[in-house]
């Protein structure tokens, strides 16, 4: 019997307290948010959405909640997780087995190469990087998608950091005849607190994503102070933009602009998840 009883009341020892403190947060401000909100309520998963009723003159007398049962969806959405994770530790396994007998190859541990032996491998090994990769971002994606993914937070060198992304990626800009240009301002300390290799992780993928769409001119990498306890990495380029449309989907997994110059690029569509 729900009638007569508050959402706090229905929810009380049914719902996880992190659920009950979301779906307030909804009821409260409906307008703040887009879609609808994922809820654990006994052994059920409810998506749920919540609008506001107004009167024709714009008076809001109350709010509307609306329950559909996810319980299925959720559950292959959880199996689909456990397999790209399994899926991701059994493919690493051999792609790593595989650079390693490249790298030593590379080093002429098994004998002299010729020249076109040389340029097969490096072939090899870039294509086992370029997979090896991908499968890491899937695994990554499940890793986020279940909440275990893990912070390793340690004093983190601004100038350490910035190198390091420009290492990788001067090859690719100059490649596509880009200029790849640095601007640290003044202020910013030289160290900060972070999980370094995550931040150049990201970096990667952002400056990746600025040189692959960019058919003329820079990319830039710009570290700045937006307040006194806080430190941005701006990546900006002069390239196509993402159209306004799809400004709310290209952050979702394996979603990319339908647009000829991303077919013509390629990528998974899990860099900026």
């Amino acid at each position: 019997v729900i009638e007569g009883k508050s959402l706090e009341q229905l929810m009380q020892t049914h719902v996880p307290e992190e659920g009950q403190t979301a779906l307030l947060e909804y009821r409260d401000s409906p307008r703040k948010h887009s879609g609808s909100i994922p809820v654990e309520w006994n052994d059920k998963t409810l998506s749920i959405n919540f609008a506001p009723v107004v009167t024709a003159s714009g008076d809001e007398i109350g709010r509307v909640m609306v329950c559909r049962d996810f319980t299925r969806e959720a559950e292959l959405d959880r199996l689909k997780d456990r397999f790209l994770s399994m899926t991701s530790h059994e493919l690493r396994t051999p792609l790593n087995a595989i650079l390693g007998y490249t790298d030593m190859m590379q080093a002429q541990v098994f004998g002299e190469l010729s020249e076109k032996q040389d340029e097969t491998i490096h072939r090899i090994t870039a294509n086992a990087k370029r997979m090896l990769g991908l499968v890491n971002n899937i695994l990554d994606q499940a890793h986020i998608e279940a909440g275990t993914i893990s912070l390793l937070t340690t004093e983190v060198k601004v100038k350490r950091v910035v190198d390091d992304v420009y290492s990788v990626t001067e090859v690719l800009a100059n490649h596509r005849g880009l200029s790849l240009e640095i601007d640290i301002e003044d202020d910013v300390p030289p160290t900060f607190i972070s999980d370094e290799q995550r931040l150049i992780q990201i970096l990667l993928n952002l400056m990746g994503n600025a040189i692959k769409f960019t058919k003329e001119g820079s990319v830039t990498l710009h570290v700045y102070r937006p307040d006194t306890q806080n430190i941005c990495f701006a990546v900006r380029d002069t390239g196509v933009g993402i159209p306004t449309d799809a400004q709310q989907y290209v952050f979702d997994a394996f979603r990319q602009v339908d647009d000829p110059s991303t077919r013509d690029v390629g990528g998974s569509g899990l860099g900026l998840s």
